[in-house]
C-alpha cells in the first residue's frame, strides 16, 4: 500500500504482482494499516487520508487483475507503520488512555473503539476502481486481526484473550464472508504447559499469548504461525535452528489437527543475511526443511472441510509433484447447496467439470453416490461455483468419517475463485488452499 500512494513507486506493485503470479503464487500477505505515520491511512483516529486509502483499492485491484488473492493484516504489534503504540499515544494525548503502557491498546475501552471504528471503515470501504466493499470482495482471502499480538504485562493471556475474542466477534459482525486469522507468532503460553517445551526459549511463555488457546475461539478460521531461529536464540547452532524448526512446525501441525480441528497457515518465516558467519547455503537448508514439511511429510487432515496441512502420508494415493489441498466450505459461510451425485466415477474420488459461462468457467464438485461429505457440519453432494478459466484435475477423497473428511488433490491450477455477477444466487464459496505454493509476500 504504502508503495501505491505515490505515481513514482506504483508500478512496484503490478511488478511485484505480476512476478509472484508467474511464480505460481496464490495469496499474499500484506498491510491494511497505517497509522499516524508517513503515508498514513489513519491519521488519528477515525480521520483517514483517501490518497492512501485509494492506495490500498489499488493493491486489492491490481491483485484482482492477477489472480492472487490477499490476506489483509489491520494492525501491528511492532511500532513499524504506528501499530498498538501509535493507538496508545492517540489515547494519552486525548486524555482518555488509561495507562501509556503498550500494551493498554488491548485492555483500554477508548483504543478499542478506536480500532473498532478503524476496522469497520476498512471492511465496509468501496473500492473506488472496482466498486466492491472489502468485506464483499473475493479477491480478499481473509483478514489478520494484528502482526504478531504480544502481551508482556499480562503472563497469564487473559488480556490478549480478551481482546481477540471481543475483536473476533466484532468483525464477523460486518464480515461473514471471509476468512479470519489471529497473526500469532506461535508461541505457547502457561495454558500449554505440555507444550511449552516446544517454545524456543523460556521467555516466549511470558509473551502474554498462546497458540491453541488464541486460535481457539469459533470467530478464528485458522491459525498462523512464524519462523525466526535466528531471533529467537540467543546462541545455537545451526544444526540446533534447523531441529528446532522441524520440531515446531510439526508440534503446530498437530496441534491443528488434533486439539484446533482447524487449518495452520506458516505465514512468515526467514533466517537473516546479517547473522555473524551466514551463508546463502544456510537459508536454503531451512527453506527446504519449511517446503518439504509442507509439501511432503505432514499430513493432509480435513476437519468439517478446513484442511491443515498438505502432502503425502500412506492414507493418501500418490500426487503429483506440486501437490494442493481442498477444503470445501468456511465456518464463516452458508451451508453448501445439495444436489445430484455422479453416476460414472470411481469409488474414491469427485469430478471437476468446467463450461463457459460468460467468460467464466462453472466448475461443479459432485460427491459418489452413497458418500456422505460434509463441511463444517454440512453435507455436500453438490457444488456449483462460478470461476476463473483454470485447468482442473480430479479431487480424491481418501477418507469419509462422520462429519470428517480427507481430500487431496493434484495441481488444481493457478486461477482464484471469483464469483461471476450471476453467481449471487451460489449458496457457498469453493476454497482452493495451495499451501504449498503459499509464502508470504508482503507489499509495504
Amino acid at each position: 500500500m504504502d508503495h501505491a500512494v505515490h505515481d513514482h513507486s506504483r508500478p512496484r506493485i503490478r511488478a511485484m504482482l505480476q512476478a509472484a503470479a508467474k511464480m505460481g503464487l496464490t495469496v499474499c500477505r500484506t498491510w491494511a494499516f497505517n497509522d499516524g505515520d508517513y503515508n498514513a491511512l489513519q491519521v488519528t483516529p477515525g480521520q483517514f487520508d483517501e490518497k492512501t486509502f485509494k492506495a490500498l483499492d489499488y493493491v486489492i485491484a491490481e491483485a484482482r487483475e492477477v489472480g492472487i488473492r490477499l490476506m489483509l493484516s489491520l494492525v501491528n504489534n511492532l511500532d513499524a507503520y504506528g501499530g498498538k503504540t501509535q493507538y496508545v499515544k492517540w489515547a494519552w494525548t486525548e486524555g482518555v488512555g488509561l495507562s501509556p503502557s503498550n500494551d493498554s491498546f488491548f485492555y483500554d475501552p477508548s483504543i478499542r473503539i478506536y480500532f473498532k471504528n478503524y476496522v469497520k471503515t476498512v471492511l465496509t470501504r468501496k473500492n473506488t476502481i472496482t466498486g466492491i466493499q472489502y468485506r464483499d470482495d473475493p479477491v480478499i482471502f481473509g483478514w489478520e486481526l494484528i502482526n504478531e499480538p504480544r502481551c508482556i504485562t499480562d503472563r497469564s493471556g487473559d488480556t490478549l484473550q480478551d481482546w481477540i475474542e471481543e475483536m473476533s466477534a466484532f468483525i464477523k459482525s460486518i464480515d461473514n464472508k471471509h476468512l479470519l486469522t489471529v497473526g500469532l507468532e506461535g508461541f505457547y503460553g502457561p495454558k500449554s504447559p505440555k507444550r511449552e517445551t516446544n517454545n524456543p526459549e523460556f521467555w516466549a511463555a511470558d509473551m502474554g499469548v498462546d497458540f491453541i488457546r488464541n486460535s481457539a475461539p469459533s470467530t478464528i478460521d485458522f491459525a498462523s504461525v512464524h519462523i525466526y531461529p535466528d531471533q529467537w536464540f540467543k546462541r545455537k547452532s545451526l544444526k540446533g535452528k534447523l531441529k528446532f524448526v522441524a520440531d515446531w512446525m510439526h508440534s503446530h501441525i498437530e496441534d491443528g489437527d488434533q486439539v484446533l480441528k482447524k487449518p495452520v497457515m506458516f505465514t512468515e518465516f526467514g533466517l537473516s543475511d546479517q547473522n555473524k558467519g551466514f551463508d546463502p547455503s544456510q537459508r536454503d537448508q531451512f527453506y527446504k526443511i519449511v517446503f518439504d514439511l509442507i509439501g511432503n511429510d505432514s499430513a493432509v487432515t480435513s476437519h468439517n472441510g478446513s484442511v491443515v496441512s498438505t502432502g503425502e502420508t500412506d492414507h493418501v494415493n500418490s500426487m503429483h509433484s506440486r501437490a494442493s489441498s481442498i477444503g470445501i466450505g468456511s465456518s464463516t459461510l452458508r451451508p453448501l447447496s445439495l444436489g445430484t451425485a455422479a453416476t460414472d466415477t470411481p469409488e474414491t474420488s469427485m469430478c471437476v467439470s468446467q463450461t463457459s459461462s460468460e467468460g467464466y468457467c462453472q466448475v461443479r464438485v459432485t460427491a459418489v453416490p452413497d458418500t456422505v461429505l460434509h463441511a463444517h457440519g454440512h453435507p455436500i453432494s453438490d457444488v456449483a461455483q462460478y470461476v476463473n478459466p483454470a485447468h482442473f484435475l480430479p479431487v480424491q477423497v481418501t477418507a469419509v468419517d462422520g462429519s470428517v473428511s480427507v481430500f487431496t488433490a493434484t495441481n488444481i491450477g493457478r486461477e482464484s475463485f471469483v464469483p461471476a455477477p450471476q453467481a449471487a444466487a451460489c449458496e457457498g464459496w469453493l476454497f482452493i488452499l495451495m499451501f504449498l505454493d503459499y509464502f508470504t509476500l508482503i507489499i509495504l
